[in-house]
């Protein structure tokens, strides 16, 4: 059964792109993770249940040199797991899609960083363009900017709009399959 417990104010999505080098990835990733931590923002880091993001988070805690041994979330190996994950948090910033797309669908605050197209295209048909970054933007180390952002991004007319064209299309191919 989805056991769902609030314990953690923010999630870190954290994922090895094999769009980006190995050492972008790294160097982002520590210091991005030692600037949140030094702001004493309250969060865990999870992956989406791929061996290779689990691993390389492991291996960027090494590198950030964060001593709690509780900071990165067993890896989830089902999608209940994945769930139950993202909807322990208040709000989520990741790099995997499917993560937003799960925080999205429980009305959980997320903050992108994007790795490649799609994710940017998700960002942009939800209405959050400007809670989509990318590696390089000195813009994701203001976490004063993040945070307050996180705080009032959840637009509900929006998810409505796409759940009534979701209902649509799924009568609309049931019609057909009919």
């Amino acid at each position: 059964s989805l056991k769902i417990n609030k314990k953690c104010k923010m999630g870190i999505g954290i994922m090895f792109s094999t769009l980006h080098s190995v050492h972008k990835q790294i160097s982002f990733w520590v210091k991005f993770l030692k600037k949140i931590k030094s702001e004493d923002v309250d969060f865990k880091i999870f992956t989406n249940g791929s061996y290779k993001d689990f691993c390389f988070a492991k291996y960027v805690i090494k590198k950030a040199k964060i001593e709690d041994n509780n900071i990165l979330i067993n890896r989830p190996t089902s999608s209940i797991e994945l769930v139950s994950i993202i909807n322990s948090f208040d709000s989520i910033i990741s790099m995997r899609l499917h993560s937003l797309i799960i925080a999205y669908s429980f009305n959980i605050p997320s903050i992108s960083i994007s790795w490649d197209e799609k994710v940017k295209t998700f960002f942009s048909k939800i209405n959050r363009k400007d809670l989509c970054f990318k590696m390089y933007d000195k813009q994701i180390y203001n976490l004063n900017l993040i945070l307050n952002k996180i705080e009032n991004s959840y637009d509900c007319d929006k998810k409505n709009d796409i759940i009534q064209s979701i209902e649509k299309n799924l009568l609309n191919i049931c019609k057909i399959i009919d």
